[in-house]
């Protein structure tokens, strides 16, 4: 969800879904290859319908294995569900706060790694050890809030 997706981008996140695959004894098959390309290729949050009615156009997918292949990456650590938005998004490699916009598929990825040491702090009184912290705030984006003035 970077503001220009680069070849070399699509190539390092390839190998990074390959290799987290490779770690639970699964493999990147065209399907997943297809699913991730999708998601790669959006700024926004990927319902099933959304990837399903994308891969259509690129790829013959059924819906179930669509569903699949969404609670794969999920399950690897390479895509993060968004459970306001029941979608799915790449998953931020930092700590971040995510802006979800309730009234378009818009999400924004803000990296607070300052947050890294009050999140692990506030973890370890509850002896929680933090792999990776996000935190969703649902709202409106600047795009639908401009709509909704001049509307």
């Amino acid at each position: 969800m970077s503001p220009a997706n680069t070849l070399t981008d699509w190539q390092r996140l390839e190998d990074l879904a390959t290799a987290a695959f490779g770690r639970v004894g699964k493999s990147m098959t065209e399907q997943r290859r297809a699913v991730l390309l999708a998601m790669w290729s959006t700024k926004s949050v990927m319902t099933l319908e959304t990837m399903s009615a994308s891969l259509d156009v690129y790829h013959t997918a059924s819906r179930s294995s669509v569903a699949r292949a969404l609670v794969d990456f999920t399950d690897v650590g390479i895509f993060r569900r968004i459970e306001t938005r029941s979608g799915y998004i790449l998953a931020p490699t930092r700590t971040a706060i995510l802006l979800v916009c309730r009234s378009c598929p818009s999400v924004v990825i803000v990296e607070m790694t300052a947050l890294d040491t009050e999140f692990a702090s506030l973890a370890s009184s509850y002896e929680f050890r933090v792999k990776l912290a996000a935190v969703e705030i649902v709202g409106t984006c600047a795009d639908c809030t401009r709509q909704i003035s001049i509307g």
